[in-house]
């Protein structure tokens, strides 16, 4: 047996602030509405409506279609209008998602991701951005890694304590600068000579001159530079400038610097024991004495306890010091001198011959 009652909701509708004041507890199943939003709420004879959770909404429902995809004909045409999964011919300016840089799977690529790979992969490769004209010595220019610029006209570029540069030359940013003096930022740049065909490397050390021998000629070195440091032979000219001139063979005489003229020649120092040439008037050291002379058996000697010694008188002091000493004549004189007369030893005696022909001997031997 069915018996059918009769049920009547009540929907007790409020505004949200009315609700909050009053808070009742609603009867088990009862409905209360929030007027400004329609949410729902059943009571269940126990809870106070603030505390009770909202009532779902029931899902929306779709319509139903009868018939076949194709009786649906404003259906058809929009889904015809779709592009196929497979092989889709877009149209338009369709978007996507952009993937974040390195992304390396099957996804696809929008131009976004394509030109921020490129502008990575690019960065700081050359990039020629123009001529720029140095003639007013300007600064260097804000630039990128790569950026570059040609010399249109020659002067300096990164102000007037700048670098030098030729017409054709061109600077390149070898870091990212915000662009000034040389002092500033000429270290992030570097510049190329456009004349460097034929320059000389330094790791070569002159082996790449075309021709040396006219380089020596330019320099003024000619054939000095190509001589023996053991024997150097200067022809002509003057050398200036010399304060101090030392010479050194090693053994127990100075070598010899021989000065020759239209005049004569004389040399300083000697290299042999043969102090004294037979031609040339020589200056020197032998061991710590000086000797000045004119022939191989003829000098002038000072010792080093400042004896001096004449006519190859090296030795004969007597053990003095500071004393003159004078050497027997080779041949005494036997006419008389004209206007003046001669001072000579002889078998150790000292004698004077005067112009009369009187030989005095002032000290005996």
């Amino acid at each position: 047996m069915t018996t059918t009652k009769k049920v009547r909701f009540i929907y007790n509708i409020y505004p949200a602030a009315l609700w909050a004041s009053e808070n009742p507890i609603l009867l088990e199943r009862e409905i209360g509405i929030i007027e400004e939003t329609g949410e729902q709420r059943w009571g269940d004879g126990v809870t106070h409506f603030i505390d009770l959770p909202p009532a779902p909404l029931p899902a929306p429902e779709w319509g139903e279609i009868t018939g076949t995809l194709s009786d649906q004909t404003d259906l058809q045409a929009a889904l015809d209008a779709k592009a196929p999964l497979v092989s889709p011919a877009l149209t338009g300016t369709p978007t996507g998602p952009t993937a974040s840089p390195g992304t390396n799977n099957t996804q696809l690529a929008t131009t976004a991701f394509v030109a921020a790979l490129v502008a990575l992969a690019t960065t700081g490769l050359f990039d020629l951005k123009g001529d720029i004209d140095c003639s007013a010595n300007p600064n260097y220019p804000a630039a990128s890694k790569g950026d570059a610029y040609v010399v249109s006209v020659a002067g300096r570029i990164g102000g007037a304590s700048g670098v030098s540069v030729d017409i054709g030359d061109t600077i390149i940013a070898k870091a990212d600068n915000a662009g000034g003096t040389q002092a500033s930022v000429g270290a992030s740049w570097w510049s190329q000579e456009h004349n460097l065909a034929g320059a000389l490397v330094a790791a070569n050390n002159l082996s790449d001159v075309a021709n040396a021998s006219t380089a020596r000629v330019n320099l003024g070195l000619d054939t000095m530079a190509t001589q023996a440091a053991s024997n150097v032979n200067i022809t002509g000219g003057v050398i200036a400038g010399i304060t101090s001139l030392t010479m050194n063979s090693g053994g127990a005489f100075l070598p010899a610097l021989t000065f020759s003229g239209t005049g004569g020649s004389a040399t300083l120092g000697r290299a042999t024991a043969s102090f004294l040439g037979a031609s040339t008037m020589d200056l020197g050291l032998r061991g710590p004495q000086l000797f000045f002379g004119v022939v191989s058996t003829s000098s002038i000697m000072i010792s080093s306890s400042e004896n001096v010694g004449l006519f190859g008188c090296t030795s004969q002091f007597g053990s003095g010091a500071r004393v003159l000493g004078i050497a027997n004549c080779t041949t005494a004189p036997t006419t008389n001198p004209t206007g003046g007369g001669v001072l000579y030893v002889e078998a150790g005696a000292l004698k004077y011959r005067g112009s009369s022909g009187t030989v005095t001997t002032i000290a005996p031997a």
